[in-house]
């Protein structure tokens, strides 16, 4: 039987900030699955192209899927500008997820996103700096 858990480790590698900028989280599902994230900012703030990036692989017995959210993009090269740039073309993802959340309201239907949901995750980190600090994988209740 597996045991949903959380192991991450944490620290400040990057940039002398008083956060932690770099991690890896590994999240065991309660079927066996293991999930593993990468929460770090480890692109040169002054020189990376845009504020961040979002990918995900999904690895399964059936193939392989890989994500670039922020791909919808074109580079940029200007002599106003220090460093190359991305310039969105594609969709607005928090447009998306906030007109979703209002239509929700407005047809008196659920949230997409519920409160509870939010709570999990908000538990799901504060294990994870749990884990962190001790080393140590800790349970997921």
């Amino acid at each position: 039987m597996y045991k949903r858990q959380v192991y991450a480790e944490v620290a400040t590698r990057y940039y002398e900030l008083p956060v932690d900028d770099c991690g890896i989280v590994l999240i065991t599902m309660e079927n066996g699955v293991v999930v593993s994230l990468d929460p770090s900012w480890s692109r040169p703030a002054q020189s990376f192209p845009t504020w961040g990036d979002v990918t995900m692989e999904v690895t399964g017995t059936q193939g392989i899927s890989s994500i670039d959210v922020f791909a919808q993009n074109v580079e940029m090269y200007s002599n106003r500008h220090i460093r190359a740039r991305l310039v969105p073309w594609g969709d607005d993802f928090d447009r998306l997820m906030i007109r979703d959340w209002l239509a929700a309201l407005q047809a008196g239907k659920p949230a997409p996103i519920t409160g509870e949901d939010g709570l999990r995750a908000v538990e799901l980190v504060e294990r994870a700096y749990q884990s962190a600090r001790t080393h140590q994988p800790v349970a997921v209740h």
